[in-house]
């Protein structure tokens, strides 16, 4: 990705899938990422409810992502708006999480003498 090589800092990636689900191997992908850059890395796919928030641009929007009229799917387009920002809002909150998740890693376990096991642990700052 050109986000791993940009000095960038987004809030958020949000991948818009609206014609497909994930596999095994996009949550993985999905994990890994949000691991490796700091901020949430998401992806709005069917099961995420992404055709409420596509149709609420009826006319234009719907029809070209879905290559079809409406039809019978009802929203409340204030409902999904604020759906939609309260997930974003979610997002903005687990970016500022991340940025302190490798605070303190565990490097190691040691036995001791009595055979007790216990964490070598480091802390950065």
């Amino acid at each position: 990705m050109q986000l791993s090589a940009s000095a960038h800092n987004p809030t958020a990636f949000i991948f818009l899938l609206p014609l497909c689900d994930l596999s095994n191997i996009n949550h993985h992908v999905q994990s890994a990422a949000t691991t490796k850059f700091k901020y949430p890395v998401v992806f709005w796919t069917p099961d995420k409810d992404i055709e409420k928030l596509v149709a609420i641009d009826k006319n234009l929007l719907y029809e070209k992502v879905y290559d079809k009229a409406l039809g019978s799917l009802s929203i409340n387009e204030t409902n999904e708006i604020a759906r939609i920002k309260a997930i974003i809002c979610l997002l903005i909150q687990k970016k500022d999480a991340l940025q302190y998740a490798d605070l303190i890693r565990i490097l190691r376990w040691r036995r001791n003498v009595s055979g007790a096991s216990h964490r070598v642990i480091k802390a950065y700052s």
